[in-house]
C-alpha cells in the first residue's frame, strides 16, 4: 500500500489517531451490544436497530483500521492470506452501507413517532424488522 503522506511524523500521528479512534469505537460498540443483549428490557425494535448499527460500525472500524494502522506493523502477506487481506476492504463498504440503511430506518421510525404520536401508523414492530424470533428465543439466559 502506498503511503498516504511522505512525512514520517504525519504518518505516525495519523496512525496513532486511527488506533485510538478504532479502539474507542470497538470498546464503545461492544458495550452497547452487551447492554442490549444482556438486559431483556432493552430488546425493543428500536434497540435492535441500534444493535445493528453498533455491529456495522465495528465492521467499519475493524476493516478500515487494518488499512491505516496494521499496515505499519506487518509486512503484506502473499498467497491466499494476502488476497483475503486485500479484498477485506469490501467489508468496510458493507458495514458503511449497513450503517446508512440502519440510520434511515431509525429516521423513518422517529419521523412517524413525531407525526403520529398516538397512532400505530409507522410503528416499528418486531415483525416489521423481520426479527420476531428474537422475542420468542432468549439470547442469553
Amino acid at each position: 500500500m502506498e503511503q498516504y503522506t511522505d512525512s514520517e511524523s504525519a504518518q505516525i500521528g495519523i496512525t496513532t489517531m486511527f488506533g485510538i479512534v478504532v479502539t474507542i469505537d470497538l470498546v464503545g460498540n461492544i458495550l452497547v451490544c452487551l447492554v442490549i443483549l444482556l438486559y431483556r428490557d432493552m430488546r425493543t425494535p428500536t434497540h435492535l436497530l441500534l444493535l445493528n448499527l453498533a455491529v456495522a460500525d465495528m465492521m467499519v472500524a475493524l476493516f478500515i483500521g487494518q488499512r491505516f494502522v496494521v499496515v505499519h506493523f506487518i509486512k503484506h502477506p502473499t498467497g491466499l492470506s494476502g488476497s483475503i487481506l486485500c479484498k477485506s476492504h469490501n467489508f468496510t463498504w458493507v458495514g458503511g452501507a449497513a450503517s446508512v440503511f440502519t440510520l434511515l430506518a431509525i429516521a423513518f421510525e422517529r419521523y412517524y413517532a413525531v407525526i403520529f404520536p398516538h397512532g400505530n401508523k409507522g410503528k416499528l414492530t418486531f415483525k416489521k424488522l423481520k426479527a420476531d424470533y428474537i422475542e420468542e428465543t432468549p439470547l442469553i439466559s
